[in-house]
């Protein structure tokens, strides 16, 4: 496309008084009359920006840390603590039992101090015909005060695709509050952003769940992995929670 402007510009030149004369006026002047065109071209030039391109090395589940001591650490080089040795028992001694709940509530505590923040697929194995659909759990395990977590699947688009993202019921305390959820599918790809927040003003949820259903469909056969590449999970005061990420593997038969 473009702009076009014409000018068109008249002069008279002559003899003053004479110039002005009716017939015999032509006789004593010179008319000129000048046309210009300007022409303003516009191009443009498309770019087709394409999503990153992941490889098998991205799919590896690790565990990122912290944001106070930030380190990568994959999920079959984490070692459960093992427990200090203890001094020899003492006899014990005789004291009245205690009905107090915060006994109870500190031994709780203690035991998930320990345990590792989790996202894994359920079933972790699946085996479909060409053509069916099923329905494979996100859960997340162990996890404090998750308010929000965007994360990125990734899959083989010529074997499986995922067709529909469900509510799972952890972020809305079993329905009770409503969560967003956030879907951005790139089937040609074999990628899908998903995020899922709570409502704003809102606590975390705690412990271990159900996040979303993924509804998968087998689209030819083969062996596809279904990997959570990306995950940038948060509690609510927008901290980074550290998840160690897993995948699942999927067999579709002709």
């Amino acid at each position: 496309g473009g702009l076009i402007e014409r000018t068109d510009t008249e002069n008279v030149n002559g003899w003053p008084g004479f110039a002005k004369l009716p017939i015999l006026g032509r006789l004593f002047s010179d008319k000129k009359v000048d046309h210009q065109e300007d022409e303003v071209l516009i191009v443009l030039t498309p770019h087709i920006v394409r999503m990153p391109y992941w490889t098998r090395a991205n799919l590896r589940p690790l565990l990122s840390g912290s944001e106070a001591n930030p380190q990568v650490t994959r999920e079959h080089e984490l070692r459960t603590p093992q427990p200090e040795p203890q001094p020899p028992a003492q006899p014990p001694r005789q004291q009245p039992p205690s009905t107090s709940p915060t006994a109870a509530t500190s031994g709780a505590s203690a035991a998930n101090t320990g345990a590792v923040a989790k996202i894994r697929f359920e079933p972790q194995t699946l085996t479909l015909k060409a053509g069916q659909t099923a329905t494979m759990g996100v859960v997340v395990e162990n996890v404090n005060d998750l308010y929000s977590i965007p994360f990125l699947l990734q899959y083989d688009p010529k074997v499986i695709s995922v067709e529909e993202v469900q509510h799972g019921g952890f972020l809305s305390n079993g329905g009770a509050q409503e969560i967003s959820i956030v879907s951005q599918p790139f089937k040609d790809k074999g990628q899908y952003i998903i995020s899922a927040t709570r409502p704003p003003s809102t606590p975390g949820v705690s412990g271990s769940g159900t996040l979303l259903g993924l509804v998968v469909k087998a689209v030819g056969p083969g062996t596809s992995p279904l990997s959570i590449v990306q995950v940038n999970a948060k509690d609510s005061q927008q901290k980074a929670i550290p998840l160690v990420t897993s995948e699942a593997t999927l067999q579709v038969q002709p």
